[in-house]
């Protein structure tokens, strides 16, 4: 009773089909863009044309394929970032491109933009989606630090099991560090976010990579983890209460883990359920924005992974909102937009 009614169908500006991939198990969607000749008013008001500057990849020694989206500000104010983002995109370099690709390099190093870098972990159960479904966030996002967003299509289940798709991430992460000044990257300013499944992924990755001593563990200044599945064998008073809800539910989320997983034993691991992270990781993570919605199934989970972060001196913030999970960033429901400006506030703000 205390949650608006909410529209029975998805904006359309998200994806308009969808279908089998060459594995024949995973959904893709197939992405509309604003200049398409399909596009509708609807599209056009709900993804307006040249919102950010975008940089496609596989780039060939990346380890896995990784999309970046540079926002309007910055691709405007740095030319070299975006060349050379779309220089690499291909494989096959004719000599010409390969010159116009070293020279890129050469202005973006000496640039020294020290460019804010987002890195986010779709969602979908570890099982479907991919970044093209999410290209509307990621454009916000970009937008709203100023800075590069990089996000990657990691492996799926069930064609791949636990923790691949953690392992893929914290291979991306490494990656970008490594070659931070090749983009005009801050190293001291980096971010993990994701949602759903990809919040479990952002939260365990940066568990690893602290327990692993990874050199980019300092520069994470923030996790945004958007209502993440963050338990898996655990009955919560929210998903008792909403099992029957259509789009997740008790059966579906352990539908999910159990393609994921690759036996029901892992949900004592922390890496599948951080709900059971130690309190010596806990004391070590960056501030987190937790975010949830009030008729989520996986609110409570979520929300005592909070407390357990705030009573290990974790500086982070709980922000709970009207609505229900997959809301997060529309502009066709209640509280999505309004979702995404309070969690990239906190963001922003520890990207200063």
């Amino acid at each position: 009773g205390d949650i608006p009614d909410l529209p029975l169908n998805p904006p359309p500006c998200l994806y308009t089909r969808c279908g089998r991939n060459e594995s024949g198990s995973n959904m893709d969607f197939d992405l509309l863009t604003p200049d398409s000749a399909d596009a509708g008013p609807g599209l056009r008001s709900c993804c307006p044309s040249g919102c950010c500057v975008v940089g496609w990849t596989p780039i060939p020694d990346a380890p896995v394929n990784i999309t970046f989206y540079v926002s309007r500000a910055i691709g405007a104010r740095y030319p070299a970032l975006t060349r050379l983002l779309r220089a690499r995109q291909s494989d096959e370099v004719e000599l010409d491109d390969a010159t116009e690709v070293e020279r890129n390099e050469t202005d973006v190093r000496a640039m020294g933009a020290g460019v804010p870098l987002v890195f986010y972990v779709h969602g979908g159960g570890s099982a479907f989606l991919n970044v093209e479904a999410y290209d509307h966030l990621m454009r916000y996002h970009a937008n709203r630090v100023d800075g590069v967003v990089a996000a990657i299509d990691y492996r799926l289940a069930p064609q791949w099991k636990f923790p691949s798709g953690i392992e893929d991430s914290i291979a991306a992460v490494t990656w970008l560090y490594k070659h931070a000044s090749d983009f005009g990257l801050d190293t001291n300013r980096f971010v993990l976010m994701g949602d759903s499944a990809g919040g479990v992924i952002t939260l365990s990755m940066m568990g690893m990579a602290i327990v692993r001593e990874l050199p980019w563990v300092p520069s994470i200044k923030a996790l945004g983890l958007i209502y993440p599945s963050v338990s898996g064998c655990m009955m919560t008073q929210s998903l008792a209460k909403h099992s029957d809800f259509p789009a997740i539910n008790v059966h579906s989320i352990f539908w999910f883990k159990m393609l994921y997983w690759r036996s029901p034993n892992e949900c004592f691991d922390w890496r599948a359920s951080p709900l059971r992270m130690p309190h010596s990781l806990l004391q070590k993570l960056p501030p987190a924005v937790m975010f949830q919605y009030s008729h989520d199934p996986l609110k409570d989970s979520g929300v005592l992974l909070h407390h357990m972060m705030e009573d290990a001196g974790n500086q982070g913030q709980l922000v709970i909102m009207p609505g229900v999970h997959g809301i997060y960033g529309s502009d066709r429901f209640p509280y999505g937009m309004e979702a995404m400006d309070t969690v990239m506030q906190f963001v922003t703000k520890h990207l200063e």
